[in-house]
């Protein structure tokens, strides 16, 4: 049977993030699935009513759907959803795979890792918070920090489709344990130029929740976009491993 992988999308985005990787991965003989989290691309559900459990429970969905044990990966946001849906339903998953992610431990939530980031570019400059949760990029802003080795043309076409989002998710701890999301095998794909969860950040979310492998890309929050050949060569090898 054709090995599958889940794809799940950051903050801001939706499953248009994977339009370059998912036909290279398909390429590659992989079952690619992606999907729109609540709020989100083509799913309509009031943003400001979004939660975290909203988010894991469309993960869990979606993961339940497959006939087999799958491969679950996380960019940015992403890589605290995963977490969360993996103790919810481990035995629907064979490896955890974080890129440029919030790999998080128990009772950690990923807005403590953004406060605590001294080096991210995120910050008042870049981001809008509205007394509702709801929040969004100043997209003329944000270049230098998600898209800060993106051609203009693959950024343009991110800046475009960037939507308002929620912190509400991001404030919540996450409740992990080693019986579910513990015995699930780890990797961490680094993007060591990204200005948004920075290299200093990713590296030390690793030394907290060791990983079976980790893998370097020269590339900023984006490598989807930026290094997508070098992204794919890391999930495939994950795949293999």
């Amino acid at each position: 049977m054709m090995k599958t992988i889940v794809l799940v999308h950051g903050a801001w985005g939706s499953s248009w993030s994977w339009d370059k990787i998912k036909p290279m991965l398909e390429d590659l003989g992989y079952r690619v699935v992606t999907f729109d989290l609540p709020g989100h691309g083509t799913d309509h559900k009031p943003i400001n009513t979004v939660t975290l459990d909203d988010f894991v429970d469309a993960t869990v969905k979606v993961l339940k759907e497959q006939p087999e044990p799958v491969a679950l990966l996380g960019h940015s946001l992403g890589g605290t959803i995963i977490s969360q849906a993996a103790e919810k339903c481990p035995e629907k998953i064979s490896k955890l795979i974080y890129y440029s992610a919030f790999l998080l431990v128990n009772g950690e939530k990923q807005m403590d890792r953004i406060v605590s980031d001294k080096f991210t570019k995120v910050g008042p400059e870049t981001l809008t918070i509205h007394e509702d949760g709801t929040c969004d990029l100043v997209k003329e802003k944000v270049r230098n920090v998600f898209f800060n080795t993106t051609s203009d043309e693959d950024a343009a076409f991110a800046l475009e489709r960037l939507q308002t989002d929620t912190i509400v998710p991001m404030q919540k701890p996450l409740e992990l344990t080693e019986e579910n999301y513990g015995r699930i095998p780890r990797y961490f794909i680094h993007c060591l130029q990204d200005n948004g969860i920075t290299i200093t950040t990713q590296r030390d979310m690793v030394k907290c929740s060791p990983c079976v492998k980790t893998f370097e890309i020269d590339a900023d929050h984006f490598a989807c976009f930026t290094h997508a050949k070098e992204l794919v060569e890391a999930i495939d090898a994950i795949m293999k491993d």
